[in-house]
């Protein structure tokens, strides 16, 4: 991850000089989504490179709510430049803003060259890492850099046929085009990002038909309990949950460690999201 984003600092410095020489919509487009997105990903490298050398440890529960956030940041950056670009490009193409030049639309086609083979060396790189080491930070930085893959290869058609196309009407439509292209992408990926992270972040209990699997399943293992209120919110890619249930006195303690054997054995091959983790909180009988 360090190379993708040292190339990124390099050329999203080229991106913005280029969109100012060139007067190109889609490269100026191109360089505020490249400077938008550049300090999430510094940001996203730090937090894997401190997870993974063990320096988040006095996060005793996790660095879970950690990498929501920096993957939330990558989304709301998305959410915020994409429709500042958008509506920039609907007002060039109604032919109140000034088109780009055929050489400036060729120092673009050029400049967006280069950075679409940085996105796709990049892309090749984190696709190389085991999945097994694949944390929420990666996804979240993977998923951003498929993005601008995808992104760049599309503006790459667009620039160089606006830089080869005669008619001024039709390059700077193009032109156009390609910005609309990448508000587009941006909207969508900041929207894709922000509903998988602020479920997590705000604790939100993942779905009514988990906690009626972990009813029964309480019900199954302990009969003789009076099942009190059940907690879940998501962790990772699975659950924790939190069962109160009051059991008979002097209950010995061995029947709550097999107990919760075989609830999570039965949640195992029911319910959808995996429990990662399940706590029970025994309550004194009235």
């Amino acid at each position: 991850m360090i190379r993708p984003v040292a190339a990124d600092v390099a050329i999203a410095t080229a991106l913005a000089l280029a969109g100012l020489l060139s007067g190109s919509l889609t490269m100026i487009s191109e360089a505020i989504r490249s400077l938008l997105m550049l300090p999430a990903s510094v940001v996203g490298l730090w937090l894997l490179r401190a997870n993974h050398r063990g320096k988040m440890a006095r996060f005793e529960f996790g660095v879970d709510k950690v990498e929501r956030f920096a993957s939330m940041l990558i989304g709301v950056a998305l959410l915020i430049c994409g429709p500042l670009i958008a509506g920039g490009a609907i007002e060039s193409a109604m032919g109140h803003g000034l088109a780009a030049s055929p050489l400036g639309l060729a120092l673009a086609a050029a400049v967006n060259a280069v950075n679409t083979a940085v996105n796709v060396m990049g892309w090749l790189s984190l696709r190389s890492l085991p999945v097994d080491r694949r944390g929420e930070t990666f996804q979240s930085q993977y998923a951003a850099r498929v993005t601008m893959m995808r992104s760049s290869l599309v503006l790459q058609v667009t620039l160089t046929a606006a830089a080869l196309a005669q008619d001024p009407v039709l390059a700077n439509g193009l032109d156009a085009f390609g910005a609309v292209y990448v508000a587009v992408l941006m909207i969508a990926g900041g929207v894709s990002m922000l509903r998988r992270t602020l479920p997590h972040i705000v604790d939100r209990r993942p779905d009514d038909g988990l906690s009626d699997h972990i009813a029964r399943a309480v019900v199954a293992a302990f009969p003789e309990a009076r099942l009190g209120p059940i907690r879940t919110r998501p962790v990772g890619e699975g659950v924790a949950a939190e069962i109160r249930l009051t059991l008979p006195p002097l209950t010995p303690a061995e029947n709550l460690r097999t107990g919760r054997a075989t609830i999570l054995e039965q949640l195992g091959a029911r319910a959808v999201r995996p429990v990662t983790s399940l706590t029970l909180v025994p309550e004194p009988s009235q």
